[in-house]
């Protein structure tokens, strides 16, 4: 029997020095406990109405429904994957105004280390059509617009990865309004308040439902969409998550993530991709980034060594820094890894590439072919 799920929305919060609205709301299912539950195992969907579970065929970090996810979607997967590989090494470097808080993100504390997520397409368009929805009615609330719960509109988004109305599999979602970048948007789902400083910021395991949602070891998978309104211009913010990974074949991918973050002041950029893995066997990995590569007669100067700032060389975040970067530049990332003698490559994305665009707002392809 499915269990009941818990609503939280915190409503009318509002950005200090700022006519923009903020609201954000936090929705488990089944409930989070203060301290995240013992990561389940990939769940293998045992049967569908619509035939056997889609494949990926090569294609993990390409566009997965038109041209989606955009380059801030992209990138707040990627400061999501962070904050879990290495929470207090986020808190250092993404959490700007909270670096130094001690009730939140504790070492050793409630939220340790843990996997990162999967981008999996499903959620992808259980995250947008919420957003769309709440973003053109408008509304803000978890349930659709007309009403419809939360439980039915995710699990109606299912098909291609097993039964769609099957339970074997938990769920979560985090909802903002007012946030326009992918960094402030995290970094409110951590604090519950705005602005993020000493003494405004919830206590790990107090209320704090959003960041129990981002760093949760039971899931496995995650969908994002950012969709400004005309209606009132604001930006709405849906992040879905999910136990499941689907399809099943990216599951032992060592690349979940990889994208572009700008500074504050736009003076440089980060480039940072995730590599992670349980696997023993590897004992070298190395990782550089191809930026505006054509050709391997004009290898130098478009590659570049990746730097591991946080993690291990197995479980880490790895970046490459420059203030030297354009709008449109395209890049990708690679992984060259030795397990039990053998090298082995890794690319993100699969095929193509990735497209830098600076603008939150806008709606060109953040890949190409």
């Amino acid at each position: 029997m499915r269990s009941k799920y818990y609503l939280s929305i915190i409503l009318f919060i509002f950005v200090l020095g700022s006519l923009n609205e903020v609201e954000a709301g936090h929705f488990l299912f089944p409930p989070v406990p203060t301290k995240p539950p013992k990561p389940p195992k990939p769940i293998r969907p045992t049967s569908s109405p619509l035939g056997p579970p889609e494949k990926n065929n090569n294609n993990y970090g390409t566009p997965v429904n038109g041209d989606r996810p955009n380059w801030v979607e992209r990138s707040a997967h990627l400061l999501t994957n962070i904050l879990r590989i290495d929470p207090q090494g986020y808190k250092k470097m993404f959490f700007t105004g909270g670096e130094t808080i001690p009730n939140v993100l504790v070492k050793d504390g409630s939220y340790r280390p843990t996997h990162p997520l999967y981008y999996r397409r499903d959620l992808d368009k259980s995250a947008l059509f919420h957003s769309e929805d709440m973003a053109s009615t408008p509304c803000f609330q978890h349930s659709s617009c007309n009403g419809t719960d939360t439980d039915t509109r995710l699990r109606d988004f299912y098909i291609g990865c097993g039964d769609p109305n099957q339970d074997d599999s938990s769920y979560g979602e985090n909802i903002i309004k007012g946030m326009k970048s992918a960094k402030d948007t995290i970094n409110y789902w951590i604090c519950e308040k705005w602005p993020i400083g000493y003494g405004n910021c919830v206590s790990d395991g107090n209320n704090d439902g959003h960041r129990s949602n981002i760093l949760n070891s039971g899931f496995y998978s995650l969908g994002m969409a950012s969709v400004l309104s005309k209606a009132d211009s604001l930006v709405y913010w849906t992040q879905d998550f999910d136990s499941l990974v689907c399809p099943m074949d990216i599951a032992s991918l060592p690349i979940h993530s990889g994208s572009h973050i700008i500074s504050d002041d736009k003076s440089t950029c980060s480039f940072g991709v995730t590599f992670y893995t349980d696997k023993n066997s590897i004992t070298s990995v190395m990782g550089k980034i191809y930026i505006n590569y054509v050709t391997p007669s004009t290898e130098e100067p478009f590659v570049f060594d990746l730097t591991l700032k946080l993690g291990s060389a197995t479980k880490g975040v790895y970046f490459y820094d420059t203030s030297n970067y354009s709008n449109n530049d395209s890049y990708y990332f690679e992984f060259t890894v030795i397990e039990d003698s053998k090298t082995l490559t890794y690319r993100y994305p699969e095929n193509g590439f990735l497209r830098l665009i600076s603008d939150s707002n806008s709606k060109e392809p953040s890949w190409i072919n």
